[in-house]
């Protein structure tokens, strides 16, 4: 499962080279991702918001989910809620994308194209 996992991002990562403005989840030297959930994270001045993301992937009919918002914004940390702006900034411009373990190179094509058009509509290449 997790070698099929890698692969499906390897396929994602590959297909967003070099896109400017859009990164993947990130693997460390001292660690191996397990990939899963890949999640795309549009760079702030792509201007692409969450639910441009989430209209794009309805009309195309492909189920993706958004990302998580902080865990100090749960009701169990509300006393101890500290100034985090990268992890409040990241969930209005990231999307995990479709991974299921037997999605096809087709099935990832169509997420891919999704992912390249929203960017082509905010007039990136």
């Amino acid at each position: 499962m997790i070698a099929r996992k890698r692969a499906i991002f390897a396929n994602y990562a590959q297909a967003l080279e070099g896109v400017a403005g859009v990164s993947l989840n990130p693997e460390p030297s001292h660690g191996r991702n397990g990939y899963w959930m890949p999640t795309v994270v549009f760079d702030a001045d792509t201007g692409i918001h969450r639910d441009q993301l989430i209209a794009a992937f309805q009309a195309a009919d492909i189920d993706a989910r958004v990302f998580f918002w902080p865990l100090s914004t749960l009701p169990m940390f509300s006393e101890h809620v500290v100034e985090t702006p990268v992890s409040f900034a990241l969930p209005e411009r990231a999307f995990n994308l479709p991974s299921y373990h037997d999605m096809t190179d087709a099935d990832q094509a169509r997420v891919i194209e999704v992912v390249r058009n929203v960017l082509k509509q905010r007039g990136k290449p």
